[in-house]
């Protein structure tokens, strides 16, 4: 039997390419708005979403051990500030960043 390599073309979805695309630009206009813990959670969450998980099983502790794993990363290593977000959400990160002890 022979191989047959499939064309790129079928498997390459331009319309997944755009929103992609919007969802990085939304994900920096949000930044300074909902700050870093909760913009990278929300953009983890959609991210899977839009690339096929839909169990929130999964799909929920994916979004809070990478967005956990970011913080440290920046934060815990390398002391980078990162955006804390604007009212409540500035609260919230704050109590997110001492409850993983990066504060």
């Amino acid at each position: 039997p022979t191989l047959s390599i499939p064309d790129e073309d079928d498997h390459y979805h331009f319309g997944k390419a755009i929103v992609g695309l919007l969802m990085i630009v939304a994900y920096g206009w949000m930044l300074p708005i909902l700050g870093f813990a909760v913009s990278t959670s929300l953009f983890i969450m959609i991210w899977c979403v839009f690339g096929g998980l839909r169990k929130p099983l999964v799909v929920l502790p994916v979004a809070l051990i990478g967005t956990i794993s970011l913080l440290w990363l920046f934060m815990g290593l390398a002391l980078m500030p990162l955006p804390r977000g604007q009212g409540v959400f500035d609260d919230f990160s704050i109590w997110v960043l001492r409850a993983t002890g990066i504060y």
